[in-house]
């Protein structure tokens, strides 16, 4: 009998719970992680808790959610830990949302916040973000841009942002498909600053999110620096708690592993 405990244990997992079952769209995977608060990562079908710094015009939903998310990944060797909270609220043609991240490490501590806001106008997406990477320090802040366009014939998505137009810009945009909207799928390509376009890397970026059981979705996401031919992955499984509750796991290369929790409301 306890043998069969563990095999037990992960059929219960993956036991289709009908009530239960989610919109991969409103799932708050990928999270940001190990410092880095805009990682490489799609822009059209963004976790919605992050989704006003990450692409602002993303924010209206026809869902009409509010989403508060908190994660937490923990110190590897010298590197610190690094915790993220996050909250948004949307209507049909309207959202907005704001969060704090930190990094809190022997030597130093760094607190950082966002915040942004979307509107829809019939197809059209538009999106402005306020971020600060270190509300300590006299640093610049940065202001974002978005634009997307949802054709709901083909169900393809498209859209761009322009990050930190007030300083050193550089752009984010891609294309993506939605199927039945339990499965999308999407490309994007972000350059490097705006003065390093000559010998910066490009990234090429591939990401997707699925549901594997009506409790349990996927993020799968994959990263190709041009430049110096590295290779980045993210994995983020989502498991369902309740129709209001949801618990994350992900993994981030080189070898971050993070937790999340969110409310649904």
């Amino acid at each position: 009998m306890v043998r069969a405990l563990p095999i037990l244990l992960v059929l219960g997992l993956l036991t289709p719970v009908l009530a239960f079952s989610k919109i991969v769209g409103v799932q708050p995977s990928p999270i940001p992680v190990n410092g880095i608060f805009i990682r490489p990562t799609g822009i059209l079908f963004t976790p919605f808790a992050s989704a006003a710094s990450i692409n602002p015009a993303s924010l209206p939903s026809p869902d009409s959610p509010t989403a508060l998310q908190l994660a937490y990944s923990p110190s590897r060797g010298n590197e610190a830990q690094n915790i993220y909270t996050g909250i948004a609220t949307a209507s049909k043609t309207f959202g907005f949302g704001f969060g704090y991240f930190g990094s809190l490490g022997d030597l130093k501590t760094i607190n950082g916040g966002f915040a942004g806001l979307g509107f829809k106008s019939d197809l059209h997406y538009y999106g402005f973000s306020y971020r600060d990477d270190d509300l300590s320090s006299n640093n610049l802040s940065h202001f974002d841009l978005a634009y997307q366009y949802t054709d709901p014939r083909e169900n393809l998505s498209y859209g761009a942002v322009v990050r930190s137009v007030n300083s050193q810009p550089f752009v984010d945009f891609g294309i993506g498909y939605i199927a039945d909207r339990f499965f999308n799928i999407e490309f994007n390509v972000s350059t490097p600053k705006i003065s390093q376009l000559g010998n910066g890397n490009f990234t090429l970026i591939g990401s997707s999110n699925f549901g594997v059981s009506p409790q349990i979705t996927v993020h799968a996401q994959l990263n190709y620096l041009t430049q110096s031919s590295k290779i980045e992955p993210v994995i983020a499984a989502n498991y369902w708690l309740s129709d209001n509750a949801d618990a994350l796991l992900q993994f981030s290369a080189p070898n971050v592993w993070s937790l999340g929790f969110s409310l649904f409301f």
